[in-house]
């Protein structure tokens, strides 16, 4: 035919079914199939028939009540040489779960979505096309239009994120997809009359955007329309770029049966980021590795389209828990000048007496380095360096103020410990907000201007604040598909982005926890002189962080320390980065010349630490 359509939808009752779709010009496309207007087993026949011969559906839609519904699709022929996974899910009544649902064990992403029935029993048909590159999506259904507009302000607070569909049942709920896929400039509203829909597309196209979705509906006899126009029919492709200074390897090295040539050069650094990044849809990304303090290798990996920054070596990154690390320099450096011992008793030092749990009275230095200080977020049932709205809207004030530090502390002593202090090992953000704290107390500087004095030492280490206001500029884009109430905003009923407060934490409140930046360069040069995990000097071991927008690893180990640095975690499989540090990464440590050659390359005398 020579056309293909980029969206499809169907709205009213179905013995006087109306559709909205849009067709492009592709004279060299795919073959396509389409029906409509039929029951569901027709439906599902056609579907399964063309199936089996290698088709895909691209477009589902469904209008009607359900037992007398009528559906249309599109499929098209799959000409790609890894044919593509793909699933519809009809007459489901919770359509939540089918968007995180894998096949075959293969992440998914939606491609289509449809809402019929009645309001008062609503069904779903879902489409879902396998994820290649773990595109970013989310998806909002059954939605109000002022709702909705929350939710719109929400998403696009997100950089670079943007309405993809805009679905919208009989009643006028808009089921929102939005992706963080580049189109150039977009312009998108919703529930237009016909009047206001040919105002919009002859005042759109004017300016040179292209009509790419539609969806109807019909409310009292009247058509209203939802839609989006782009700059660009399909979304931007994405360059890969590498800086900096390779890495030196051993390319002979002895063994017990002579000179050989190492079995690991061919398996480059850059070899192992660009399919981890391509597989996994990172966009920006460092590794750096150090010996004795000395760079021995770093490099800045970008993955991106065009409006994206290429990441260069001195560019700094999230460091989430790994911010600990200089958290633990500075608590160790007040043990070594006498100002702390390690069983000195925290809230007593702080002049607290009056915990809800009189265990918290004995909780020590070492107990909350070590994590074992009582607090166990899973029992608790949160994570309080998260919860600053719960903690804000307990004061007295009721929003009127965002909570800080010492409120938090004052809430927690407030509530009973989950273990007796020292008994056991839980891992507690809230532990090390209280050490950062305490720094501050007794120094009597605030937390950054201590760390600034006397641990960074010239390193490049920065605050990553909370509001977006903030970030403007940033080359780093930090990553994430969540969005939140605004922390700044408690009582605005703001969805903002997850870095930008959207997560539950005030970054400004948090720094001794997981709110440092720095580069991957700057945390493998710190490695090489005080412990990455615990406190003191070098040792073996690792640190790792876990926050909405970021995935970070530094490690020491042997003659070398390296770090990892990632502008998001959202992978298409959860040990993912795992894999990429201990089994990729590590390896190449052996083939590595250290900074004094004559060294051993130790074995793993491994301590292991994540906190």
């Amino acid at each position: 035919m020579g056309y293909r359509p980029t969206s499809l939808s169907s709205y009213g009752p179905p013995h006087d079914a109306r559709y909205s779709a849009i067709w492009v010009h592709e004279p060299l496309g795919p073959d396509l199939q389409m029906t409509h207007d039929v029951a569901k087993p027709v439906f599902d026949s056609w579907v399964e028939k063309l199936r089996k011969r290698n088709y895909v559906l691209t477009h589902v839609t469904a209008t009607g009540a359900e037992e007398e519904a009528i559906f249309a699709g599109v499929m098209e022929e799959d000409r790609k040489p890894n044919k593509t996974v793909w699933k519809l899910d009809c007459g489901i009544k919770n359509w939540k779960p089918f968007t995180e649902r894998t096949e075959s064990g293969l992440k998914m992403k939606t491609q289509g979505f449809s809402s019929y029935g009645t309001p008062d029993k609503r069904k779903y048909c879902i489409l879902r096309h396998e994820n290649r590159g773990n595109e970013n999506f989310a998806l909002y259904a059954d939605s109000k239009e002022e709702d909705f507009q929350r939710i719109f302000r929400g998403e696009i607070s997100k950089p670079f994120w943007r309405p993809k569909k805009l679905f919208m049942s009989n009643d006028l709920k808009i089921a929102g997809l939005f992706t963080d896929t580049s189109v150039g400039d977009w312009y998108s509203d919703t529930h237009l009359n016909e009047t206001a829909l040919e105002a919009t597309i002859k005042e759109q196209t004017s300016k040179g955007l292209i009509l790419t979705d539609i969806q109807g509906g019909v409310h009292e006899g009247e058509e209203f329309y939802n839609v989006i126009f782009q700059e660009l029919l399909e979304p931007k492709t994405r360059h890969w770029h590498v800086t900096g200074k390779k890495p030196e390897y051993r390319h002979w090295y002895a063994t017990w049966k002579g000179i050989v040539e190492s079995p690991r050069k061919a398996k480059s650094l850059d070899s192992i980021m660009e399919k981890f990044m391509k597989t996994n849809g990172v966009r920006q990304a460092q590794v750096a590795i150090a010996s004795r303090g000395v760079i021995k290798a770093e490099r800045a990996y970008t993955w991106a389209e065009d409006d994206r920054e290429t990441v260069a070596t001195n560019d700094t990154f999230l460091l989430a828990s790994v911010s600990k690390m200089f958290t633990a320099a500075a608590v160790d450096r007040l043990i070594n000048s006498g100002k702390l011992s390690p069983e000195t008793k925290v809230y007593k030092r702080l002049g607290y007496f009056d915990a809800k749990d009189e265990r918290a009275n004995d909780i020590t230095f070492k107990q909350l380095l070590e994590h074992k200080g009582g607090y166990d977020r899973r029992e608790a049932g949160e994570d309080i360096s998260l919860g600053f709205n719960k903690v804000t809207m307990s004061l007295p004030t009721k929003g009127n103020r965002t909570a800080t530090t010492r409120d938090v502390i004052e809430y927690m002593l407030a509530h009973p410990l989950q273990f007796t202090p020292g008994e056991k090992k839980a891992y507690s953000n809230y532990g090390f907000m209280l050490l950062g704290y305490l720094v501050s107390n007794v120094t009597g500087i605030p937390y950054m201007d201590f760390l600034e004095k006397n641990i960074f030492r010239g390193l490049d280490v920065e605050l990553y604040k909370t509001s977006p206001y903030e970030h403007w500029h940033d080359r780093i884009i930090q990553e994430s598909r969540l969005t939140g109430l605004d922390t700044l905003r408690p009582m605005s009923n703001r969805s903002v982005a997850a870095v930008y407060g959207g997560y539950g934490a005030i970054m400004e409140e948090c720094t001794a926890a997981f709110s440092l930046k720095a580069s991957a360069s700057t945390i493998a040069k710190f490695a090489g002189s005080h412990a990455v995990s615990g406190t003191g000097r070098r040792k073996n071991g690792y640190r790792r962080g876990n926050f909405e927008g970021a995935r970070t690893h530094v490690e020491s180990n042997g003659d070398f320390d390296f770090a990892v640095v990632l502008n998001t975690r959202d992978f298409a499989f959860d040990q993912e980065f795992e894999d990429l540090t201990e089994n990729k990464i590590r390896p190449l440590l052996d083939d590595m010349v250290p900074q004094y050659p004559g060294t051993k390359n130790k074995k793993w005398e491994y301590w292991r630490g994540c906190g």
